[in-house]
């Protein structure tokens, strides 16, 4: 029953945290993917792009974020593209921003819809 106490606390808390971001979060605070392809992803550069297809192809063959990030450093190099602008073209592409949380963790909670956004502008 101990278990089944944590799960349910667990189940709270989340509850509580949802209402917290959709009522009462800074803006700044919350990172949500945009509904659809935000028009500044059009402005990238054509190795950004290239960035991006290679991720794409990538995310369904790892397990892990941490496996994720690594890739992603891994091909910014193969690429010759900085890092910053590599995850640059990743935040604007799935939010619309020039920043997020850990690029990586992002992904991994949306692998079907960062694949389809990054094969759209790819």
């Amino acid at each position: 029953t101990s278990c089944i106490a944590r799960v349910s606390d667990a189940e709270e808390r989340l509850q509580y945290a949802k209402i917290w971001l959709e009522g009462y979060a800074p803006k700044e605070a919350v990172f949500k993917l945009s509904e659809q392809l935000p028009k500044e992803a059009k402005n990238l550069s054509e190795k950004q792009r290239k960035y991006l297809g290679g991720l794409a192809n990538m995310i369904s063959k790892v397990k892990t974020p941490q496996a994720l990030e690594k890739k992603m450093y891994e091909l910014s190099k193969r690429l010759d593209i900085p890092t910053k602008d590599a995850f640059f073209a990743v935040y604007i592409t799935l939010l619309g921003k020039p920043y997020g949380p850990k690029a990586a963790w992002l992904i991994m909670g949306e692998k079907e819809k960062a694949t389809r956004r990054f094969k759209e502008v790819s």
